[in-house]
């Protein structure tokens, strides 16, 4: 179901990770009676410590907008609209202003946020005449293409309910400054400019935010490429 100047679609999604363990057992031939078990067993027998717990994933957020991805006064209206959708995602929070970073300004109450609170967690939002979809979710721990971290399968927005959606909005978050990012070649009629901003960590790690939208229910065969050609990737095919 897209978002639609009618109602509003919140979604979270979260990452789990399972722990896997093996046991390996052995058979040994039993002492001969009266005679003291082997060392090995002894050493079984007697009491260990327990496992150390596993240690947290690292972090070093949260991740602080640079630049012109700082929020401003004119970019009021929509921080408001995401913060009154996040009153109904109790499982996620949004952190000051500060935090949140700014790829696209097209009017008062239009546009794409995100904010990372550490270098794996991250939540977006889609803003269009104040309702403002958002999706929470972790970073995969690997991706087919080097340096590109996430690209989002396109968020459709209805024009009115019922109609099919004429427009989609897309997500990247690429590691590294290679901004500013194009078309590969020449620009796809259907698809819309391309937007980006960078965030930065503690640790001086950097990552290019990417936002993008395509005009028709058509998929482009085209890539998005960043200005020194080191990051590439399909635009409208993210899972290849």
């Amino acid at each position: 179901m897209g978002l639609n100047r009618h109602g509003r679609r919140l979604v979270a999604r979260g990452a789990g990770y399972g722990l896997a363990l093996l046991a390996v057992t052995s058979c040994t031939a039993a002492p001969p009676s009266g005679s003291a078990p082997p060392k090995s067993q002894q050493a079984q027998a007697s009491p260990t410590a327990s496992p150390s717990p596993p240690k947290p994933a690292s972090s070093s957020g949260p991740a602080v907008p640079v630049g012109a991805a700082r929020p401003t006064v004119a970019d009021g209206p929509m921080l408001a609209s995401v913060r009154k959708s996040m009153n109904s995602l109790s499982s996620h929070e949004m952190p000051s202003d500060e935090f949140v970073a700014v790829i696209r300004r097209d009017a008062p109450d239009a546009g794409e946020l995100l904010w990372m609170k550490d270098d794996r967690s991250y939540c977006s939002a889609i803003v269009r005449e104040g309702l403002a979809r958002i999706e929470c979710g972790s970073l995969p721990e690997s991706w087919p293409r080097k340096g590109v971290l996430n690209v989002t399968t396109g968020e459709p927005y209805q024009e009115k309910p019922g109609e099919q959606p004429s427009l989609f909005v897309f997500l990247a978050i690429v590691e590294g400054e290679h901004g500013p990012y194009d078309y590969k070649g020449a620009t796809p009629e259907a698809a819309g400019p391309i937007h980006d901003a960078v965030v930065t960590f503690g640790s001086g790690r950097k990552l290019s935010l990417i936002s993008y939208e395509k005009h028709s229910r058509q998929v482009p065969k085209t890539e998005i490429c960043g200005a020194d050609g080191a990051v590439c990737f399909p635009a409208y095919y993210p899972n290849r």
